[in-house]
């Protein structure tokens, strides 16, 4: 008799062993299979990813402003447009999982094609450049697929913007960053340069940095673009042409009590520390509360550029 118990006993015993065995094994592939085939939920989908892995900032939430632009100019997921309203030239941040299609559907930026009509939703703050900056877009929505030949009648600007200068046309360069709101390209005009042209044609244009303000004293011109720069940064600054030699300069800048930039008092410029990357390309640091003078040498002439960090 207790032959028998000890016997069933273990037969219980692994009877029961067996049937977790079981048990386990089924959970196991329930879980590989919803692994596999993606199981029903009621959370929320996540956005669609970054379109772009080196551009992952905060896209902004302001959309009070509300405009319509034609796209005038890609490269990547770069673009210029224009203000349909008021024929203003911009290099808009697109915004990281908020571009859309006619059909309302999530784009990359790199499919958005010239002539198209977009709805730009946004804070309304154009940075003050040439072509305008536009950091502050929340939305861009393609209305029309339009025409490309419409953006035919912008050559000038959109050559500018892509740096297909050529050695007939005068020089001009740009500073590109990037901050809390993506990646910023300022584009700057020589406000001082003599250049040669190919027909033998002499260019000059003698300009200053200085504006009287209304109490007499000099003051930085407001057409000296502001890089609005918080911290140290590393800038790339590009020309339309190849230059045989630059040199970078860089003096302290303050608000007066009127609200205008002027230089410190007694405080002389130094040279700023530069690397060349490409035959057109250098890179530097650029800190907050300078004004950075930018001299640079031609085959065809030289040219002089200018911004400053302090933000408004």
């Amino acid at each position: 008799m207790a032959t028998t118990i000890k016997t069933s006993n273990h037969a219980f015993r692994t009877s029961t062993f067996a049937l977790l065995i079981g048990i386990i094994a089924v959970v196991g592939l329930a879980v590989a299979a919803c692994g596999l085939a993606g199981c029903a939920s009621n959370e929320p989908q996540a956005e669609p990813a970054a379109q772009s892995a080196d551009r992952s900032v905060e896209t902004p939430t302001d959309d009070s402003n509300v405009s319509d632009a034609l796209v005038i100019a890609k490269q990547g997921d770069q673009a210029l447009f224009v203000d349909l309203q008021t024929q203003t030239p911009y290099v808009p941040t697109l915004p990281l999982g908020q571009i859309y299609n006619t059909e309302g559907e999530h784009i990359d930026a790199a499919n958005l094609a010239v002539g198209n009509v977009v709805q730009v939703s946004g804070n309304g703050i154009m940075l003050e450049s040439y072509p305008g900056q536009y950091p502050g877009i929340a939305r861009v929505q393609v209305v029309e697929q339009g025409n490309p030949a419409d953006a035919d009648a912008y050559a000038d600007v959109i050559a500018m913007w892509a740096g297909n200068g050529d050695e007939a046309s005068l020089p001009y360069a740009s500073v590109e960053y990037t901050d809390d709101l993506g990646q910023i390209t300022l584009s700057l005009e020589a406000y001082e340069y003599e250049w040669r042209t190919a027909d033998g044609q002499q260019l000059e244009k003698d300009g200053s940095l200085d504006a009287d303000a209304a109490d007499g004293t000099e003051v930085i011109a407001d057409t000296v673009i502001d890089a609005a720069i918080t911290t140290t940064t590393s800038a790339t600054l590009s020309f339309s042409h190849t230059p045989t030699s630059i040199t970078i300069e860089r003096e302290p800048v303050s608000f007066n009590g009127q609200g205008k930039i002027v230089e410190g008092a007694d405080t002389d410029s130094s040279n700023v520390a530069f690397t060349q990357t490409e035959n057109n390309q250098f890179t530097l640091e650029i800190e907050p509360g300078y004004l950075y003078e930018i001299d640079a040498q031609f085959d065809s002439g030289e040219a002089e550029f200018a911004f400053h960090t302090l933000s408004k």
